[in-house]
């Protein structure tokens, strides 16, 4: 014989409990929020919506689309064939001789 750990039936609430109870099974801190919230939006003073500048991103040293093959990107670092005077692979050259680049294992930072 297989017995399950299940709760009786008679001790689970029914759906008609669950209803009456309201907001019960949300903590406090979450009711608290939304009755702040409530009365900021009741008020007038809520918070304004974001609104996106743009959809691209614009590279600040030639005010163009941040795209590649026009531009890429190291570690972190952008490379602009337009507005750079040396090549790619000595920009890069540079960026690893200043430690970026992939970190080693058993590198302490």
């Amino acid at each position: 014989m297989m017995l399950l750990n299940m709760p009786l039936p008679s001790a689970m609430p029914s759906a008609t409990q669950a209803l009456t109870s309201g907001q019960s099974n949300v903590p406090y801190t979450t009711q608290q929020y939304r009755k702040r919230k409530e009365e900021r939006e009741q008020s007038g003073s809520g918070k304004r919506k974001y609104v996106k500048k743009t959809d691209a991103i614009i590279y600040k040293n030639c005010n163009k689309d941040r795209k590649p093959p026009a531009h890429l990107q190291y570690f972190g670092n952008w490379y602009c064939k337009e507005s750079e005077t040396q090549s790619y692979e000595d920009w890069r050259a540079v960026l690893e001789q200043r430690g970026y680049g992939k970190k080693k294992r058993g590198d302490a930072p």
